[in-house]
């Protein structure tokens, strides 16, 4: 939100960052979401012994009551209306379940001490976000990024034999992720606005739940101490934050750049799954990490440099509409 801001006031001072600047502040933003998204398994981990999803419908749940406050103090709610269309209602609702599907299988598998297993998935994520970002949203894949996907794929391959079996939740998570960026590119809603839509979709099934789960007490916080509950009263905070930052970054970058910083995501995983968590760290996992922090590093450098000398960047494609 902060750099929005200063977008805006930039804007009215005449002074309007050009395409180069906004082509690095939306990497900028894109590289700070991913590297939140990574430093939170910890928050999440503190939170083991209560149930997945009791955790997402209260995630939900503190979300909404953030974004709505701050939609009512920017008096925002004409951006909504769009909601109205029932083109752009569909579109965010798929996005919505693909976010909190994509929640619930990253927390459990951190609560359930497989945080290298998420770290797998995000690996295949940037595969899927390159993939989509080529053939459905029709995005010029440059030199440089062809190699890095080479790369990936190599990893991808060393790290799924080393898995020996086949990674369903990876492959979950990876899908998830794919599909609300694809999506996230054709809802042209502003990072603030598409948020609280998403989550306005989801909080009427968030609540539900957790009325049921008070009920029955199933998936309840009858276990929380009170460092739980403190957690738990800031998950909205926590979960706002970088996916603003993810949608700036989205609106600024191709489908094709923002995809390949995902893999810091994965990398931080990796790290705190085995320096804190104790997970295994075998041959094949070192191989795997290394080649894609290869393909990071590529991606990253012509992320950055891409832009053209006068300026300008590669244009990106119209998104399908439909």
């Amino acid at each position: 939100m902060g750099m929005a801001l200063g977008t805006q006031v930039g804007n009215a001072m005449g002074n309007a960052p050009g395409p180069r600047d906004e082509h690095r502040r939306g990497l900028a933003a894109g590289a700070g979401a991913y590297t939140l998204w990574g430093l939170v398994t910890i928050y999440w981990h503190a939170l083991v012994g209560i149930d997945a999803a009791t955790l997402i419908a209260w995630r939900i749940v503190g979300s909404v009551v953030l974004l709505t406050s701050v939609v009512a103090i920017r008096r925002a709610w004409p951006r909504l209306v769009a909601l109205r269309d029932p083109g752009v209602l569909v579109r965010t609702g798929i996005a919505a379940l693909a976010l909190a599907t994509n929640w619930t299988l990253y927390v459990w598998c951190v609560t359930h001490d497989r945080v290298v297993d998420a770290a797998l998935g995000y690996l295949l994520s940037p595969i899927g976000m390159v993939a989509a970002g080529a053939i459905v949203l029709r995005e010029h894949l440059r030199p440089a990024q062809r190699g890095a996907l080479a790369l990936a794929l190599a990893s991808v391959v060393v790290l799924a034999f080393g898995y020996g079996q086949v990674p369903v939740f990876a492959v979950l998570i990876a899908a998830t992720w794919t599909l609300y960026g694809v999506l996230k590119k054709r809802v042209r809603f502003d990072p603030l606005t598409g948020l609280t839509a998403e989550t306005w979709v989801l909080a009427p099934f968030a609540v539900a739940f957790l009325v049921v789960a008070g009920l029955t007490g199933e998936g309840g916080l009858g276990t929380a101490d009170r460092v739980d509950l403190l957690l738990i009263a800031f998950a909205g905070l926590v979960t706002a934050v970088p996916l603003l930052l993810f949608g700036y970054a989205a609106g600024r970058i191709p489908l094709t750049t923002l995809g390949w910083l995902q893999y810091i995501v994965p990398t931080i995983n990796l790290v705190l799954g085995v320096a804190l968590y104790g997970e295994s760290m075998p041959a094949w996992r070192i191989a795997g990490f290394a080649i894609a922090w290869l393909a990071l590093v590529a991606v990253t450098l012509d992320g950055w440099f891409g832009a053209r000398p006068d300026g300008r960047v590669e244009p990106e494609p119209v998104p399908l509409e439909g």
